[in-house]
């Protein structure tokens, strides 16, 4: 029994396709294909599969991370400047969004761009320059680089929100982190992560590459500050329900036992064909 689980979304598959067809030609067969369990780690994973193999996937199996909120000083560290923390954890690409962000920030009044920093957590690859002009230009932007995990999960407390402004993103990983630790998250509509946010009640959700609904979003959350409390909350519960490691444990096995299932029944299948 073979499960395999999807992460890529088609941005990333159709070159990979492309090449992969033209090298294996054997897996260009739905025959092939049913010898396997194929998951999607979200919808937008599902649809970039299945949209070179139609129906192939019917389910998502979204992953679990270990909870680490308990064990954190969940404290703000007296150098965030009382100021409101803006975070993006991501290498610095164009689907990535944070030329987006950059965008929204200017959009902001002079009193709100004054209450807020923005961090840069990431490696800049061949962008580095590029985004360090744009960080010394602006007093309120910081460019911390690349930093390792445990690194990040240690300044987690110090940032108030985690803003995911990717073009297209099949899962956020440092949005499910911020849910986690009870901060406030902003993700696009074209990332899978937004498929468990309502808006406005456990997070905020926002139309990719748009920095004018971004600015929007930016200001309610940096004018509300006294209507932060239930949102972080309840994006609390979101990680509690969804991304907990043991409900990945329980996910997990049950797709194992499916796909042990259906390899048994194609063997059976087959053996009364050959019959």
């Amino acid at each position: 029994p073979v499960l395999w689980w999807i992460h890529e979304d088609r941005s990333v598959w159709k070159s990979f396709y492309q090449d992969t067809q033209k090298e294996f030609h054997e897996i260009n067969t739905l025959e092939w294909m049913d010898r396997l369990e194929v998951l999607g780690v979200s919808e937008i994973a599902k649809e970039a599969f299945n949209y070179f193999y139609p129906s192939v996937i019917e389910r998502i199996l979204p992953f679990g991370i270990p909870d680490r909120f308990e064990n954190e000083n969940t404290g703000k560290p007296e150098f965030a400047h009382n100021k409101i923390v803006f975070a993006v954890t991501a290498g610095f690409s164009i689907y990535k969004g944070q030329s987006v962000l950059v965008e929204a920030v200017k959009k902001l009044s002079i009193q709100e761009k004054e209450a807020i920093e923005i961090w840069f957590i990431g490696p800049s690859g061949q962008n580095k320059q590029e985004l360090e002009d744009i960080c010394t230009e602006k007093d309120n932007m910081k460019f911390l680089g690349l930093l390792s995990h445990e690194e990040i999960i240690g300044i987690l407390p110090q940032i108030d929100v985690l803003v995911c402004p990717s073009l297209i993103e099949t899962m956020s990983m440092s949005t499910i982190e911020g849910m986690m630790f009870e901060k406030l998250c902003i993700a696009t509509d074209m990332t899978g992560i937004a498929e468990y946010i309502d808006d406005g009640k456990n997070g905020f959700v926002v139309k990719a590459n748009d920095s004018n609904k971004l600015a929007e979003c930016m200001s309610w959350i940096i004018n509300n500050r006294r209507k932060w409390e239930p949102i972080r909350k309840e994006a609390r519960k979101t990680f509690e329900n969804e991304f907990i490691l043991e409900r990945f444990g329980q996910r997990l096995e049950e797709e194992l036992n499916n796909c042990q299932e259906k390899f048994y029944e194609n063997t059976i299948n087959v053996s009364s064909t050959i019959s």
